[in-house]
């Protein structure tokens, strides 16, 4: 099988996974949440170095997005700890 394919079919696997068994980042409801896809994509980033001695690149964007989306998620929570804590005086 010529590289270009191995790679396409690869990334078309990964895709497909992707799609099943994970939530948009935005669509998170909890630290929790984040923090559980965030591991699956590591464990899958190493499985793929692993297997296929190759990790499309949609693994580390969806890794930063949901990095993104936690970092989102706790400015907000800590906006909201300061309101309450403002509130509570």
């Amino acid at each position: 099988m010529e590289e270009s394919a191995y790679i396409e079919l690869v990334e078309k696997e990964f895709r497909h996974f992707i799609d099943r068994h994970f939530e948009a980042p935005e669509s998170c409801l909890n630290m929790h949440q984040l923090k559980f896809y965030l591991s699956e994509i590591d464990y899958h980033i190493e499985r793929y170095k692993q297997k296929y001695n190759y990790v499309p690149g949609l693994a580390y964007n969806l890794r930063d997005q949901y990095e993104k989306e936690q970092d989102r998620m706790k400015t907000r929570n800590t906006r909201v700890d300061i309101l309450i804590n403002e509130s509570v005086k």
